[in-house]
């Protein structure tokens, strides 16, 4: 092998390749990598080692939407013999295709030493290990330190001594699974020579950057110049500003008390704002227009105004789209319509229901109605573009709340100018969450106590983030049929429907028989543009999904899209 072709480590994203909604057909989803990724391959690339990232939902659309080069992972696993592959499972969404392809590379490569990390791995190591043989390590918690004495061992010839002195590693060694002791947690310092945005590093990164926005979806029969049109005219870099969180909300795994657990610290991290400048720049210049901040830990701090003020003063004013987690406050809102005037931002708010009780039994950050309606105020005040995201189905909400939530919506609708767009959107189940933990505190039943559950849930296409929530709440509805979770799923996607339509949603009045007729003609498209595309190449050899999983709510759409794959 030429040393040029030679790679040491070799990052490979999965995204959860196949979905199914109406609206979108079948999609591929979880197309953000995690922040960390690009960081831990300049790591490695810091550590003297050759590093590349691969986004297989990249290649795929390189492959059958752009007419370049057909790729397979395994085939190019095998050209470039890496010592080390890493896939992060951050999202539970991509864990069967992240085992999937895991399992393909060690039975064709089998030499390679194969490591997960990210939240979801952390949470569930014994089960990797006792489930599946193709994983040869597993990263709990912060990677970087484990990164670079995990690929010094490698190359030294996986001694088992050096091995085990890796910090935050569960290995295999003679059969068995090894938890070392040594823990590594990074500081602000590590945080602060954290580089997330060489995307020198990535494979196709034009390609990536051009489907960085919003809907995070890609439609898989859609051609590209379509999926472009849908998607946001803004491509959003995931900016990276720290790590860790000073709340708990119910549906959330990252919360205070799954940081202290599952990366051993609760302590929350903050890159100087110097460094954050120096990332946006250099996001910039690969070729990205915007920046997506979704870190809001310690909302009554100044760090985000002397951030603002700080690009003020270096002239640089991308589009923005920060997620506030609380409320911001004034000195927040003023600096940000000064950095980013009229169109460049946007401030997301989260209320997630109308009812202040349903809020504040589920929300880590609490605040009233009249909290909420004077932040719009604000906003509205200072002509700073918001969103607002709710949820339906939460624990502790029954459909007496739902009108609460459209009256809400309703008002906000008459009363603010510069609110731009309302998304509705019911929680799924995730590993290491309050509700994770302790269903029965929350009111809840679940079939998710497992990481086989959610495997086995994320390998049939109707476990898309829109209708399978993994959970069920009894007391929801008044006729008690909210106890079963499948009867409880439907009814929740009917109701959101019914009353908050994703096609309508820009709309002062839901019109639930426009958004029904738009999803049933776009149904029809979807299942006629299915016909013909069974030959299609894929960029990795996924496996059909297991025979005898449970039938899916779209039994049909699926089984006809599987006799097309089969002819």
């Amino acid at each position: 092998m030429k040393a040029e072709d030679r790679k040491d480590c070799l990052f490979i994203h999965c995204p959860k390749f196949s979905n199914w909604y109406a609206p979108f057909g079948e999609f591929m989803s979880i197309l953000y990598m995690p922040m960390g990724l690009m960081g831990l391959a300049d790591v490695a690339r810091n550590a003297g080692y050759s590093s590349e990232v691969v986004h297989l939902g990249v290649e795929w659309i390189v492959t059958n939407q752009k007419g370049g080069e057909p790729f397979e992972i395994v085939e190019y696993v095998r050209k470039h013999r890496p010592m080390l592959v890493a896939l992060p499972l951050f999202w539970h969404y991509q864990i069967w295709d992240t085992i999937e392809v895991a399992k393909q590379i060690k039975a064709a490569v089998p030499e390679t030493f194969i490591l997960l990390g990210g939240y979801t791995a952390s949470i569930f190591p014994d089960e990797i290990f006792d489930n599946f043989d193709a994983i040869d390590g597993i990263v709990q918690g912060h990677g970087e330190e484990p990164l670079r004495k995990l690929l010094a061992a490698l190359r030294d010839g996986r001694d088992p001594e050096q091995m085990a002195q890796v910090p935050n590693l569960a290995w295999r060694c003679g059969g068995q699974a090894i938890y070392n002791e040594a823990r590594w947690v990074a500081t602000d310092a590590d945080v602060d020579q954290f580089r997330t945005s060489d995307l020198s590093l990535l494979r196709n990164r034009d390609v990536y950057i051009e489907i960085s926005g919003f809907p995070l979806v890609w439609m898989k029969h859609a051609p590209h110049a379509m999926n472009r049109r849908v998607a946001s005219r803004t491509s959003l870099f995931p900016l990276f500003v720290g790590r860790g969180c000073s709340v708990s909300c119910s549906w959330c795994g990252g919360g205070k008390g799954g940081h202290r657990k599952f990366n051993f610290s609760n302590h929350v991290l903050w890159q100087r704002p110097e460094k954050v400048v120096e990332t946006i720049r250099e996001a910039l210049s690969f070729g990205y227009d915007g920046m997506y901040v979704c870190f809001d830990p310690k909302p009554k701090e100044d760090y985000f105004p002397r951030l603002f003020r700080l690009l003020q003063e270096e002239d640089l004013s991308p589009h923005f789209y920060f997620e506030c987690w609380s409320l911001p406050t004034e000195e927040f809102v003023a600096e940000f319509a000064k950095a980013f005037p009229g169109d460049k931002g946007t401030i997301a708010l989260s209320p997630e229901s109308g009812s202040a009780k349903v809020r504040r039994r589920n929300k880590g950050f609490k605040y009233s109605d009249e909290e909420l309606f004077d932040a719009m105020d604000m906003l509205e005040r200072y002509q700073v573009n918001f969103d607002l995201f709710f949820s339906v189905g939460m624990p502790f909400e029954t459909e007496h709340d739902v009108p609460l939530t459209r009256d809400m919506i309703a008002k906000a609708r008459d009363l603010y100018a510069y609110l731009r767009w309302v998304l509705v959107m019911p929680m799924q189940m995730e590993p290491g969450s309050p509700m994770f933990n302790r269903p029965d505190k929350f009111g809840i039943t679940t079939d998710r106590r497992s990481l086989m559950d959610f495997y086995d849930a994320h390998s049939r296409m109707d476990s898309d983030p829109y209708t399978c929530l993994g959970y069920a709440s009894p007391n929801f509805f008044d006729d008690g049929s909210g106890a079963d979770q499948k009867v409880f799923e439907q009814r929740i996607k009917a109701l959101r429907c019914k009353y908050f339509c994703l096609l309508e949603s820009n709309e002062p009045q839901y019109n639930s028989l426009r958004g029904r007729s738009k999803c049933k003609v776009l149904e029809s498209m979807w299942k006629v543009r299915s016909i013909g595309n069974d030959k299609r190449a894929e960029p990795v050899v996924m496996p059909a999904a297991p025979a005898q999983d449970p039938q899916p709510r779209y039994s049909r759409v699926r089984g006809s899209l599987r006799r097309l794959r089969r002819q």
